[in-house]
């Protein structure tokens, strides 16, 4: 289970809590990290998150409506 959000959590300590936790699951099913791709999920997070995560090298993000993935695209362009 990933961790809760808690007041005072940074997103760049929580990315690298995770990119960590992927790393080592690699490393035990024999696989390069390059071979596995974190997809941050935008849904619904405030423009200024979502900025945030980009900035700090999260560019895959996922969203479950065209209209919000359209949205972010014309917002963020490519990167998003």
């Amino acid at each position: 289970m990933p961790p809760r959000k808690r007041p005072g959590d940074r997103l760049a300590d929580r990315l690298a809590h995770l990119e960590h936790r992927v790393a080592a699951a690699c490393l035990r099913a024999g696989r390069a990290r390059s071979e596995v791709t974190l997809i941050g999920v935008s849904k619904e997070q405030p423009e200024d998150l979502v900025r945030e995560a980009i900035g700090l090298g999260l560019v895959d993000l996922g969203e479950n409506r065209v209209q919000a993935l359209e949205r972010r695209m014309d917002t963020f362009g490519e990167a998003s």
